[in-house]
Order: C-alpha cells, then sequence, then structure tokens
C-alpha cells in the first residue's frame, strides 16, 4: 500500500426491493424496509448473498456477556442449538415430503457498537442524505448506502442497490436468527460449529450430518432500518424491541421470560425489564446480586440452583407489588383466583414516586414506555426490590455461595471453567439447552455428556457449598427452605409484606434517632434479627404446619403472613393480636390444619361418629403444644394462646356438635339414675 492511500472499505452490495412503514394516526419514526436474499453464493443475481449469510450472526457474536449493561441490549429470544440441531437442519436435508420453506429473516441495520451504549450513548444513528437530480442515491453516513434503479423513462423505481460497511455496520437479526443459523451450518458459515477450533456449542451438531457441499437454497432477509417524521431522534433500540415482540405474536411460542423482558407496553413487563436493567449493571458478579443468580436467560423449565428467581416470578411479584388492588394491603384479604394480569393499579404505584422530586416524577397519564418510566422506577420500586433480594439473610448466603463456587471453578479444570464462563456467566440460555438433551429423553453426543456432566457437578457443588453456610442441625433441610424461598408465592409474599410493613411509614425517608433510614432498610433489619438457621425452619416445618406442602402463587398471601409473623415477634409491630387477625397468623393455619388432621383420624376409625367437644379441645391444646415445639425451633415467641383457642373453637365446635354432646351427656346421666 502506497502512502496517503485510503483503507478500501468492505462493503458487501445486494440487490432488493426498497419500501417504507409507518403507522396511523401519528408516527415518531418511519421504517425502511429492503428485501432481499442470502445464500452460499456470494455472485448471485442478489449481489453478496454469501456476505449477508456470513453476518447474520446471533447476539452472542456480536456482543459478549461482560458488555451488557442494559438489558435493552436483549433484543431478541436465546438461541437454542438444541432446536437448531434436532429439527430445522433435520427439516432442511431429511424432509420426508420433498418440499419446504423458512420465512424470512428480519434483520436490523445499526452503526457498530451502538447496542453496547445502551440507547445510543455517543455513537448517533445515521440520518439520511439523498445525492442525485432526482434522489436516487441515499447515504446513511459512513454506514450503508442505497442505489435506486431508474426505470425505461427516467422515473425512479422500487428496486435497487444496498451497499453496507461491514467494518462499521452491525446486522442484528431481529427474528428468524435460528433458521439464519441452520442456513449458516448448511452453508459452512458457522465459524463457531464448522471452524476446527474448539467451542462450546459444536456438541449439539455432533450428530448433524455434514454440510452438503452445494447447498443451492436462497434465504429470504428484509433489512430494516430507521428514519425520524419529526423532532424526536430515532430509538432504534425501542423500536426494535416492539418489533421483536410484534413479529412473534403468531410465531412459534416466544420464551415467556424473554418476552417479558422485551415488552415496552406492559407495565409490569416494564417494572420486570428495569429492574434486570439494574441487575445487569453488576453483569455476571458472583459477590453481588446480579444476572448470575436471575435466571434472565432461562427457559422457564429447567432451572440451576444458582438462580434465586427468574423474569416470570419478578413479573408476577411486579403485578402485586407495583400496581396491585389496595386491598391487597387489607391482612384480611383473600384471594379465590389468581388475577396478577388484571393488576393496573397507579394509585399505588404514584405512592412509591411521592418519593421523588417534582422534576423526577414521570407523567402517569401518559402512555407508559420503558424509557419514560424506568428513571424513576430505578430510584423507588427496583431500588426496593434489589435492598431486600440481596440483604435478606438467606439470599445473603445465597450470593456468598456463588462467589465460593466461582473460587472452586477457577481451581478446577478448564472444562468446568468454561462451564462457568459461558454457561453461567454467558448469557445465551446454554443451561435450558444442555440440560434439554435429559428433558427430551435425546442421547446426548459424547462432547455434549462432557459439558452436561460438568454442570451436574456444578449445580451438586453449589448445593453442598451454600448448606456449609449453616450448622450441621440444618443442613439436610437447606434445599428445601430455598425451595419454598425461591418461588413467586414467596418472593411475591416478602415484597407483600414489605408493602404492609410500610403501610403507616411510607416509602420516603424515617428518623429513627439520629439516623435517616427507609422502610425497606427497617423491614430487611427486622427479618435479619433472626438466625440463618431460625429461617430455614420457619421455610420448612412451620411453612409446611401452616400451609402445606404445595405452594401455588395465590399462596402469596399465606406467605406474606409468615413473613409478618416474624416481624411481630422482632419488633413492637402487631399484626396477629386479636379474634379477627389471629384467623390470619400461621400459628392458627397450622393449629388449624392439625386438629382437622386429628379429627380426620378420629372419623377414619369411627365413620359413624363425631368427635365431641372435649375430644375437639383435647386435639386442639395437643396441636397447640406441638406448634409450640416447631417455634420454639424458628426462634419465634408464641402468640396468646387464649386466641388461638377460641379461633379453632370457633372453627371446629359448631352448634350441632355441642347440640350432639349435651343430649349424650343428658342420656348418660339417665343411664346412671337408672342404674342407681
Amino acid at each position: 500500500m502506497k502512502l496517503g492511500t485510503s483503507i478500501e472499505k468492505k462493503l458487501f452490495r445486494l440487490y432488493g426491493i426498497l419500501g417504507e412503514f409507518t403507522v396511523l394516526p401519528t408516527s415518531k419514526w418511519k421504517i425502511c424496509h429492503f428485501s432481499t436474499k442470502a445464500s452460499a453464493n456470494d455472485a448471485s443475481d442478489g449481489g453478496n448473498s454469501k456476505s449477508l449469510l456470513q453476518e447474520l450472526k446471533p447476539v452472542r457474536e456480536r456482543i459478549s456477556a461482560d458488555k451488557i449493561k442494559d438489558m435493552s441490549s436483549l433484543l431478541q429470544r436465546d438461541l437454542s442449538d438444541f432446536r437448531v440441531a434436532n429439527d430445522l437442519i433435520p427439516y432442511l436435508l431429511s424432509n420426508p415430503v420433498g418440499t419446504g420453506f423458512f420465512p424470512g429473516i428480519l434483520v436490523a441495520l445499526s452503526p457498530k457498537g451502538f447496542l453496547t451504549n445502551g440507547n445510543g450513548g455517543n455513537i448517533k444513528y445515521p440520518e439520511r442524505t439523498n445525492e442525485g437530480e432526482n434522489g436516487l442515491k441515499l447515504n446513511y453516513g459512513d454506514y450503508w448506502t442505497v442505489e435506486l434503479f431508474e426505470d425505461s423513462k427516467g422515473n425512479k423505481i422500487a428496486l435497487g442497490q444496498i451497499s453496507i460497511d461491514s467494518d462499521n455496520t452491525d446486522l442484528i437479526v431481529l427474528d428468524g436468527q435460528h433458521r439464519a443459523n441452520a442456513f449458516r451450518y448448511l452453508t459452512n458459515t458457522f465459524d463457531d460449529v464448522t471452524s476446527q477450533k474448539s467451542s462450546v456449542y459444536k456438541p449439539f451438531y455432533s450428530n448433524c450430518p455434514k454440510p452438503p457441499e452445494n447447498f443451492k437454497s436462497e434465504l429470504p432477509v428484509t433489512l430494516v432500518w430507521f428514519e425520524r417524521c419529526g423532532e424526536e431522534e430515532v430509538s432504534p433500540l425501542t423500536i426494535s424491541r416492539r418489533l421483536f415482540v410484534d413479529v412473534n405474536t403468531n410465531a412459534k411460542k416466544v420464551n415467556e421470560a424473554r418476552n417479558i423482558l422485551l415488552d415496552d407496553h406492559d407495565l409490569s413487563s416494564i417494572c420486570t425489564s428495569s429492574f434486570y436493567s439494574l441487575l445487569s449493571s453488576k453483569s455476571f458478579s458472583s459477590k453481588d446480586l446480579s444476572l448470575l443468580q436471575s435466571g434472565f436467560d432461562s427457559d422457564g423449565e429447567t432451572l440451576s440452583k444458582v438462580y434465586l428467581f427468574d423474569p416470570v416470578i419478578i413479573h408476577y411479584a411486579c403485578s402485586m407489588f407495583a400496581i396491585g388492588k389496595d386491598e391487597f394491603n387489607i391482612l384480611t384479604h383473600k384471594i379465590s383466583r389468581d388475577s396478577y394480569k388484571q393488576q393496573s393499579n397507579l394509585n399505588r404505584l404514584e405512592k412509591f414516586f411521592d418519593t421523588l422530586e417534582e422534576n423526577e416524577k414521570p407523567d402517569l397519564s401518559e402512555k407508559f414506555t420503558t424509557s419514560n418510566i424506568q428513571d424513576a422506577l430505578n430510584k423507588t420500586i427496583n431500588k426496593i426490590i434489589y435492598n431486600l433480594l440481596s440483604k435478606f439473610i438467606l439470599f445473603e448466603k445465597h450470593i456468598n455461595a456463588t462467589e465460593e463456587l466461582r473460587k472452586h471453578v477457577y481451581k478446577s479444570s478448564a472444562v468446568l471453567q468454561e462451564i462457568w464462563t459461558t454457561i453461567y456467566c454467558g448469557g445465551e440460555g446454554l443451561f435450558s439447552n444442555y440440560m434439554s438433551f435429559e428433558k427430551v429423553g435425546a442421547n446426548a453426543p459424547a462432547s455434549a455428556k462432557t459439558y452436561i456432566d460438568g454442570i451436574k457437578e456444578l449445580e451438586t457443588k453449589f448445593i453442598e457449598l451454600r448448606k456449609g453456610l449453616f450448622q450441621e442441625e440444618v443442613h439436610n433441610l437447606v434445599d428445601n427452605a430455598y425451595n419454598t424461598l425461591t418461588t413467586k408465592a414467596s418472593i411475591t409474599g416478602m415484597l407483600m409484606a414489605l408493602s404492609y410493613f410500610s403501610e403507616k411509614t411510607g416509602w420516603g425517608k424515617i428518623k429513627t434517632g439520629n439516623k435517616e433510614t427507609t422502610s425497606d432498610n427497617l423491614f430487611v433489619n427486622a427479618l435479619n434479627k433472626l438466625p440463618a438457621e431460625n429461617w430455614i425452619f420457619i421455610l420448612t416445618d412451620l411453612k409446611k404446619e401452616a400451609i402445606g406442602s404445595e405452594l401455588n402463587p395465590k399462596l402469596w398471601i399465606q406467605m406474606r403472613n409468615l413473613f409478618l409473623r416474624v416481624v411481630q415477634s422482632n419488633t413492637k409491630n402487631k399484626y396477629f393480636d386479636n379474634i379477627d387477625t389471629i384467623r390470619y397468623s400461621p400459628d392458627f393455619m397450622a393449629v388449624k390444619r392439625k386438629v382437622k388432621s386429628k379429627i380426620d383420624g378420629f372419623k377414619a376409625t369411627n365413620p359413624m361418629e363425631e368427635p365431641g367437644v372435649d375430644l375437639v379441645k383435647t386435639y386442639i391444646n395437643e396441636s397447640i403444644n406441638e406448634l409450640k415445639r416447631t417455634l420454639q425451633k424458628c426462634g419465634l415467641n408464641p402468640l396468646s394462646d387464649d386466641l388461638i383457642v377460641k379461633a379453632t373453637e370457633k372453627a371446629f365446635i359448631s352448634e350441632s356438635v355441642k347440640k350432639t354432646t349435651i343430649e349424650q351427656n343428658d342420656n348418660e346421666d339417665i343411664d346412671e339414675e337408672n342404674d342407681d
């Protein structure tokens, strides 16, 4: 190269049809779309079709996990290599019908690095400039150019050529990354799989046939980019997220967790995605509550023990905590059916936002979007949720266990280190993908078994490390306690207990002596007055006695009362201190269940009899004493025996039982008189 010469741009050119798409009545942005095709031929009648195919990479090949600092970078569902290898490639290579078709791939053009700068950062989206008398050449900065053709009369037509500088431009697959990767595999352009280098993705394709030498199919592709219609600058991340949700409405069911994170219109989803954006600022840190423990890339079915929750759980909890009905903060309120999807109480949301400065409060009369409400959520609800889920003593121990697991991994084999980096901290859904082999009963190739065995080893080690952070007396209960703690009912119940706790104080600053604090800090401190071992007994023995073994989501009310019961024991707050409220306490629920079990046992052996009043009272006293032994293990003081007895007698000793017992006693008196 001679001095002074410029470096030639790495351009590839495609032929196709240009179009525009807007919505009415007013549109902030116009979507330009260019329809073309990708194939193994780089000199086809469609242009550099192979170059396009090589650029149809999933997000995982464009952004490393440690670069994701905001959830808006998650533009699409996790890539399932299991599905590509076991469904799509066989569909193309061994289709018994002899015909088939893949719908078009939707790809967004974006300046390189735009995704890792949140909503653009210092990188601005290019604006169009026109060249030529007829405006035949449309320039978009140093990124891409469209040149339109003319017909025989010199009129501009929709046919044209797009030139893309792949050094400066990212092509983001919004929809169809599974189909694109199947094509990439069959055309030897899927470098992570078809090259000689080692890769965590290769095992999924071990049983696939080798790519054919001459795969001639052409994949339809639609390239999209955005132009503003008014004063507001183009915000392609927002548009791309919305497009992804819309185009998948009628497609194969999208992972529920990913749809929640992408939904910019449902208020509970906005709360959830903004909370996950807060988590993403911690990346995959094992020392903090972060994406590592959040299950953000899970399929909702196969969950790692490292996860404390997933987006589906947080979405459910936010629907109650952030926008749930006012009556949810009534201690005696009952739920007959699960209505979390119908929650939209903005009054509840305003209580959180009342703590903000006037210029920080969002206008709740406007249409909600992630961008116009996220800052307010991060300063209020998200901050509160993060505080609770990171500082509660059992969550703290869980996070400590993830750090111990990381230390263990980096003293272990290279395979375990790769599993930790790519599967646990990769954010690509690989945990669910590898576990899919066992879930569907598929025979995993030997190379996949290496990773599956490694995952199982780390899962077992994590359970062992977490258990080791507790006293030996509770070791056999720790895993069951966390199984309870990490449910929808428990996470929601804890947040709703905090909500009830904060009714009197509000969500703003609270003075305690010479210091200022907040209600969520006071609440966590009240919970943490109990040692972790007591909590293990609370979430196993007491929970089972009061609520039962199963824990469906709508039982969050019972779990809320369980957390409030601990707060009452550790503070001056009184929640279950009269005959009306005692019936909603875990203590009463436990005694009631025990008495019912004893009565059922009596009826099983005496089918023609009802237990008398004295026997029921005996059952009640026995049950209270049994409960006290459990409460002692839990570190909780018993509630009023008198209130428990009165409430339980009211539940079981009906007027008919009393009448029957009186008649029996009268007959016994008559018999005694006759004997005399």
